[in-house]
């Protein structure tokens, strides 16, 4: 008797991994129960189609099926003995179809006794729940189905939805990504982000319900918003010495350094997933210890794979989320409505030819000058706050090139601004060029490449130095090209 495979509804079809060839002539058949649903249906191992009677299974394989016998089958062990016991995972897209689920873990069960319940070898997946498991001579097959998760969006007291609202809830299958509702607005205040605690409100589902709590500003404050410092300015007069020593502030140069509110922090991946809808990073993320993040621990890194355009569009989005003047204007774009999908990857004219206003109260790069006066912190340190590179950078060395580490672990500098040498390129607002007397403070007028400093996790120790320039053309996203911005101070 030849046989096509053959399942229950509601439960799903074998996944045949490294089984070779699936004939319908050698392949056993295959039982599958899930509670008490006793619906026959039957799968051709070809075409993957379900079709009600056995003959119309066994037509995708030319072979004429006489007799099939039909069983209704318990979860029960048949026999005493080991087990092969295969789970599956519901993909985060749903569904109950044969595609739908993915291989998780294989185990080796020893010694199962007869008569016992195969859900017995189940196992507890964090977002998951058991929903079917099914028998084939020799061999378990548990599948589980993902937790539908519900995130709920409170602004507080001091504002509200656009329809009047001061709550919102969201809800889909863990793991899967998912909308924020749009950013509440107030009279008062600016809204700042999505918190739970200290956890910022992530891409995806997690494995438990939660409530974000809408993060403000108030709008007459001065000061710096959370995560960022005051810098103060100063003159800078052409006639310093500096150690190390610069190749920007260079001998009769006259700058003056703005007071400036700094982001102590290069801009994190969930920071930019949060105003640009994306997280483009393609680089691994790592904790302090070195071992690998997934999922939502990740968002603490610093993002990469960002353009110069990717970067200036990020600063002019944030000040309009935060009801700040733009500095950036780039002829054709609206950064309001402008997807990240939109930004160039290759050499663009118009873009090249934004202009900055530097009186405009919203982020924006700092200049090069601005960068490196930050990073010295006000010592004269070879690195951004100490004379050992290991002291306050992520680079080759204590990386081993796997990946970014989260912001803020290594020592800050002078400034209390961290990872100013290491982890991530930093773009800067200049063009690339030879620097002298003549200089404008915002660096050379043209070019064809922009400036970036810092160094990276992939850096020898001397490129994270306070005083090493770097530059790259301003479409190229680069694995470990990342950015900080800044703002005027009014102090």
């Amino acid at each position: 008797m030849k046989t096509c495979r053959k399942f229950l509804a509601g439960a799903v079809a074998l996944i045949a991994l490294g089984m070779g060839a699936i004939s319908c002539s050698t392949e056993p058949e295959i039982k599958y129960v899930e509670k008490e649903v006793i619906v026959t249906k039957y799968v051709c191992p070809k075409d993957k189609k379900q079709y009600d009677t056995a003959e119309e299974a066994a037509n995708c394989c030319g072979v004429e099926i006489k007799e099939v016998e039909k069983i209704v089958y318990s979860s029960a062990i048949p026999e005493t003995g080991s087990y092969d016991v295969y789970h599956y995972k519901q993909k985060t897209s749903g569904g109950k179809t044969l595609d739908d689920y993915v291989l998780g873990d294989k185990d080796v069960v020893k010694a199962l006794t007869q008569g016992t319940d195969a859900a017995t070898v189940s196992k507890t997946y964090e977002g998951f729940t058991e929903k079917a498991v099914s028998l084939n001579e020799k061999t378990i097959y548990v599948f589980y189905d993902r937790n539908t998760i519900t995130y709920t969006f409170e602004t507080g007291t001091e504002g509200k939805f656009d329809d009047g609202t001061t709550s919102k809830t969201v809800s889909g299958l863990y793991g899967a990504s998912y909308t924020k509702p749009k950013s509440p607005s107030s009279s008062d205040y600016n809204f700042i982000k999505w918190m739970n605690g200290e956890t910022l409100a992530p891409s995806v589902f997690g494995s438990k319900n939660m409530t974000f709590i809408a993060s403000w500003k108030e709008k007459s404050a001065g000061g710096e918003p959370e995560g960022f410092v005051t810098v103060s300015g100063t003159e800078i007069t052409g006639t310093e010495t500096w150690t190390p020593s610069s190749s920007v502030f260079v001998s009769g140069r006259a700058i003056t350094i703005p007071a400036l509110i700094v982001s102590d922090h290069e801009v994190t991946r969930g920071e930019f997933l949060d105003v640009m809808g994306t997280d483009p990073s393609t680089v691994g993320a790592y904790d302090a210890n070195g071992t690998k993040l997934t999922g939502d621990a990740v968002l603490n890194n610093p993002v990469n794979y960002v353009n110069w355009y990717d970067a200036i569009a990020y600063c002019n989005k944030l000040s309009v989320k935060e009801g700040l003047t733009p500095c950036y204007t780039v002829e054709g774009v609206d950064f309001s409505t402008l997807e990240y999908s939109s930004i160039p990857t290759s050499s663009n004219s118009a873009w090249d030819a934004t202009t900055c206003d530097f009186t405009a109260n919203g982020y924006r790069l700092p200049t090069e000058a601005e960068w490196e006066y930050l990073a010295r912190g006000g010592v004269n340190c070879t690195y951004a706050g100490s004379n050992t590179v290991g002291d306050v950078a992520w680079y080759n060395s204590n990386t081993n090139n796997t990946g970014t580490r989260e912001v803020k672990t290594k020592q800050a500098n002078g400034y209390g601004l961290y990872d100013m040498s290491g982890n991530v390129y930093e773009w800067c607002w200049d063009w690339r060029g030879l620097i002298d007397s003549t200089t404008d403070a915002a660096g050379s007028a043209s070019g064809s490449r922009r400036v970036q400093r810092g160094g990276s996790l992939y850096s020898f120790g001397d490129y994270c130095a306070v005083s090493y320039r770097f530059y790259y053309f301003p479409y190229y996203r680069g694995l470990d090209y990342g950015l900080r911005v800044v703002r005027p101070s009014s102090n």
